[in-house]
């Protein structure tokens, strides 16, 4: 299951008395020292949770036990080398009371953090699902094709021929110029429709939103015509790619072109909706009224500075979401609590089937307070 899917399933988990950890690592491993120091922080942070609840007994008790356990041991055999070791990141989401372990595992490293709420803590893997979205590089040549899906930080497939036959890469003797030509262009032609074939197909297959071409620039300027109209539109960047480059290297060259790419996506959104929500359609902005239409599970994208940090209430009843705190929920009275919304906010976006986009630099979302979203319907 894909890493946002994943979080959406986790973001329909409802409150509970019993207490839910969340904890990320970083399992990029560079040495042995690494992996001991992932496991002192796992330890020192289970043992420093453990004592601050000392009080607790019953059932609660007996769940963060079970909690602090499971984790402790995965840990161990993660630095042990007994589990799987082709993730860089490791996200682990515990409650023994509700039934919950879920280990989700990343080929994108997550900041370390541990935490302790009533759900599962979700805003630190939001970035890694963005960067992990799939995307496709398309490396063109007359007499080869190349296609290379990455997905969460890493290759996911790949796809490549080589035309054995073409024209050059063996005696052409006796030909004249014109018929050699005309072979040259029917090689080229067949290379690349086969390959403009296989990437529609893989666009198809996964709702693919970004594609790279790289190739020398006489031989794209023949393939994109050949592609349709749904496909050249997802076409993000052009680059210049050695062939012959070592795979980390084309890595961060695709990582660094798509980051660009989400970069000006991202940017182009949050205009289009600042200058929707003057006129009260389905742009909103600012903390009160996001919060009520999160509230109601009307968010179909959320946009949130990655800076934003505001304390508001929710309620225990209805869900609803505000800023200044009442004495009751508004909307049904029952009791509310105090809570940091831009985890409530994630939360409350992904539980009803919406996107949530962090924004790292975008000085007039930072104007309306932070936080914007485009609604389903106004």
């Amino acid at each position: 299951m894909a890493l946002l899917e994943e979080m959406k399933g986790l973001a329909r988990i409802p409150r509970s008395s019993f207490p839910f950890l969340t904890l990320y690592l970083n399992t990029r491993w560079d040495s042995e020292k690494q992996r001991e120091r992932v496991r002192i922080f796992v330890k020192t942070k289970l043992k420093e949770f453990l004592a601050s609840h000392e009080s607790t007994n019953g059932a609660v008790r007996q769940s963060l036990e079970e909690d602090v356990e499971k984790l402790d041991n995965y840990v161990q055999g993660l630095v042990n080398r007994e589990w799987d070791e082709s993730s860089n990141g490791v996200a682990a989401f515990a409650c023994a009371g509700q039934g919950v372990f879920t280990l989700v595992r990343s080929r994108v490293a997550f900041e370390e953090g541990f935490h302790c709420l009533d759900r599962p803590v979700l805003r630190p893997a939001l970035r890694q699902a963005r960067v992990g979205e799939p995307a496709v590089l398309c490396l063109v040549a007359g007499d080869s094709g190349r296609l290379l899906e990455f997905e969460l930080g890493g290759v996911r497939r790949e796809f490549s021929f080589r035309d054995e036959e073409f024209p050059g890469r063996h005696e052409q003797g006796g030909w004249s110029q014109a018929r050699y030509q005309r072979h040259v262009e029917e090689h080229l032609s067949r290379n690349l429709k086969r390959l403009a074939e296989h990437l529609v197909k893989w666009v198809d297959e996964r709702a693919i939103r970004r594609v790279l071409l790289s190739g020398p620039e006489s031989d794209l300027s023949l393939f994109e015509p050949q592609l349709p109209k749904r496909v050249r539109q997802v076409v993000v960047g052009r680059l210049r790619i050695d062939p012959a480059a070592a795979p980390p290297a084309v890595e961060a060259e695709v990582q660094r072109a798509l980051e660009r790419a989400r970069a000006q996506e991202d940017g182009q959104a949050v205009d289009e909706v600042l200058e929707r929500a003057p006129g009260g359609g389905r742009g909103l902005t600012g903390a009160e009224a996001v919060a009520g239409a999160v509230g109601l599970g009307k968010v179909h994208v959320l946009y949130l500075d990655q800076g934003f940090r505001e304390v508001g209430w929710a309620c225990s009843g209805c869900g609803r979401l505000g800023v200044k705190m009442p004495l009751g929920c508004p909307a049904c009275s029952a009791p509310v609590a105090t809570v940091e919304l831009g985890e409530e906010f994630v939360r409350g976006a992904l539980a009803a089937d919406g996107s949530v986009v962090v924004v790292e630099d975008h000085s007039g979302l930072r104007a309306e307070g932070g936080v914007a979203a485009l609604l389903r319907y106004s």
